[in-house]
C-alpha cells in the first residue's frame, strides 16, 4: 500500500486507534509536543523582555503627553482670564473716560461762561474805577461825600478780591480736570500696550476724585457763578 499524502485526519479516538492510517501515531505525538510549550508559556503569562520595555516606554510617553496637555490647558486658562480681566478694566475706564470727557466739556463751557462774566465784571470794575476817580476829584470839592466814597471804595475792593478768588478757584478746578484727563489717557495707553495698570489706575483714581471734589467745592462756594 502507498503512503497517504494529504491533510492529516481529524484527531479522534478512532483515528488514533486506526492503524490503517499511515503516520497517524506520528502526527498526533508531534502536534502534542508542539502545542504543550506554547500552552505552558501562555498559562504562565511570561512575555519577552523587549515587549515589556516597549509597553513601559509607551506608558511613559502617554503620561508625559497628559502632563503636557494639562500644563498647556492651565496656561491657556490663565491667559484667557488675564485677557478677560484687562478687557473688563479697559471697558470700565473707557466708560469713565467718556463720562469725564462729558464733565470736562461741561466744565469748559462753564469756564468760558465764567470767564465772560469775569470780563464783564472787570469792565464794570474799570468803569467804577473811572467813576471813583471822578468821585475822588469831586471829593476835593465836597468834603461831605468823603465817607460815602470810602465806603464805596471798600465795596469795590471787596468785589474785586472776591472775583479774583473765584477766578483762582475755577482755574484750580480746571487744572485738576486736565490732570485727570491726562491720567486717563495714560491708563488707556497702558491697557492697550498690555502693561501693568495698577500704578496708572491708582494715579487716575486719585486725581479724578480730587477734580470731582474740587468742582463740588466750587459749586458750593459760588452757587450763583
Amino acid at each position: 500500500m502507498s503512503e497517504y499524502v494529504g491533510p492529516p485526519p481529524e484527531d479522534t479516538a478512532e483515528t488514533r486507534s486506526d492503524a490503517n492510517w499511515p503516520g497517524a501515531a506520528t502526527w498526533s505525538d508531534t502536534a502534542q509536543q508542539t502545542l504543550r510549550p506554547a500552552v505552558a508559556d501562555e498559562a504562565s503569562g511570561s512575555l519577552p523582555a523587549g515587549g515589556l520595555r516597549g509597553r513601559l516606554a509607551r506608558r511613559r510617553v502617554t503620561v508625559l503627553l497628559c502632563v503636557v496637555v494639562l500644563l498647556l490647558a492651565g496656561v491657556a486658562g490663565w491667559a484667557l482670564y488675564a485677557m478677560h480681566t484687562n478687557e473688563q478694566r479697559a471697558v470700565s475706564w473707557e466708560r469713565r473716560a467718556v463720562r469725564l470727557q462729558a464733565n470736562a466739556t461741561q466744565l469748559e463751557s462753564l469756564l468760558a461762561a465764567r470767564t465772560r462774566l469775569l470780563n464783564q465784571r472787570i469792565d464794570q470794575m474799570n468803569g467804577l474805577a473811572r467813576k471813583l476817580k471822578v468821585s475822588q476829584v469831586a471829593l476835593g470839592q465836597s468834603q461831605g461825600d468823603v465817607s460815602s466814597l470810602e465806603t464805596r471804595q471798600r465795596e469795590l475792593a471787596n468785589e474785586k478780591a472776591q472775583l479774583q478768588d473765584q477766578q483762582r478757584t475755577l482755574d484750580e478746578v480746571a487744572g485738576a480736570y486736565v490732570t485727570c484727563k491726562q491720567d486717563l489717557i495714560q491708563l488707556l495707553s497702558d491697557v492697550g500696550n498690555g502693561y501693568d495698570t495698577t500704578s496708572s489706575y491708582n494715579t487716575a483714581n486719585t486725581d479724578c476724585t480730587y477734580a470731582d471734589d474740587s468742582l463740588q467745592g466750587y459749586v458750593g462756594a459760588y452757587p450763583n457763578g
